[in-house]
């Protein structure tokens, strides 16, 4: 018996098989369930993507930000958790985080109280997910802050209001030049001396001096900051002459963070000579808060 030679097919005739296969699959779809054909040309599909952030939510609190941050969400907005501080990329998700939400931040400790303030400490290693969403709360308002994945050796300082979010700081743990390393005070909470309180209490931790390039309002804070603290050393040893190493070891501040300070009072260093004392009115004394 011959052996049988197969006629092989053309890709032709493979396509064409093909496409006639499709073309049957297509009409029993479409005759058994014709209101599952979708119209492409009309829907309009919401996939989740890296987009710009424009709109940050922690419970009914809304803020604008304008820093350019792209993260992972499917409408350009945030959403934290008001409690816990938890944040997702839609509103169902954090509405369903709501139901089972721990009403704490697992890890932290209190390390301040004062009337209706409370401050919590956290290390970035015992709560790696927290940390890090709070950094991209930081980075939705501060343009030049750069910490998010690498936070194990950093310490967290997180202030309420009452039941309220007010802000946070950062310190590296092991940096012993720097005493702070990003701090946000949200937009609706400016202005009521909660940024002197959080430097306040980076210093009463932790010598040295924040971190720089400052932002714009960094740079506000910490100047007014500086001048307050020296002009109140100057006013309680008036009667003494004191030197700039003198004030930086009673204020805990940097010999180039007491010469700012003193800058700003209107010393001049230069007539002085290595010794200070106070001769203009004490009219920041008020301005500063300082940690009992």
């Amino acid at each position: 018996m011959g052996e049988i030679i197969k006629k092989h097919k053309t890709s032709n005739e493979y396509l064409l098989e093909t496409d006639k296969k499709i073309r049957e699959i297509f009409t029993m779809i479409k005759n058994r369930a014709p209101e599952a054909i979708v119209n492409t040309e009309k829907k309009e599909y919401s996939c989740p993507g890296n987009v710009p952030i424009k709109h940050v939510f922690i419970g009914d609190r809304q803020f604008e930000t304008t820093t350019g941050l792209y993260n992972f969400s499917e409408n350009g907005c945030l959403y934290y958790c008001p409690t816990c501080l938890q944040n997702y990329n839609s509103e169902v998700s954090l509405k369903r985080h709501v139901l089972r939400c721990p009403k704490l931040i697992s890890g932290s400790i209190k390390v301040y109280e004062e009337r209706n303030l409370t401050v919590y400490k956290i290390e970035g290693r015992s709560n790696i997910p927290f940390c890090q969403a709070l950094c991209v709360l930081g980075r939705c308002f501060i343009g030049n802050k750069t910490l998010y994945l690498d936070i194990e050796n950093y310490n967290f300082y997180i202030l309420f209001e009452g039941s309220s979010f007010v802000g946070y700081f950062s310190d590296e743990h092991f940096n012993e030049k720097h005493n702070l390393s990003c701090i946000l005070i949200l937009p609706d909470h400016q202005r009521k001396g909660y940024g002197t309180l959080m430097v306040d209490i980076s210093y009463y931790f932790k010598e040295g001096t924040p971190e720089k390039p400052f932002s714009a309002g960094g740079a506000k804070l910490y100047n007014k900051y500086w001048t307050a603290k020296v002009n109140k050393y100057l006013v309680e040893h008036s009667n003494q002459y004191k030197s700039i190493k003198d004030i930086s070891e009673g204020t805990n501040m940097t010999i180039d963070d007491v010469i700012i300070g003193l800058e700003h009072l209107g010393i001049d260093l230069h007539t002085q000579n290595e010794f200070v004392c106070k001769t203009i009115p004490c009219r920041f004394i008020d301005e500063t808060r300082i940690l009992k």
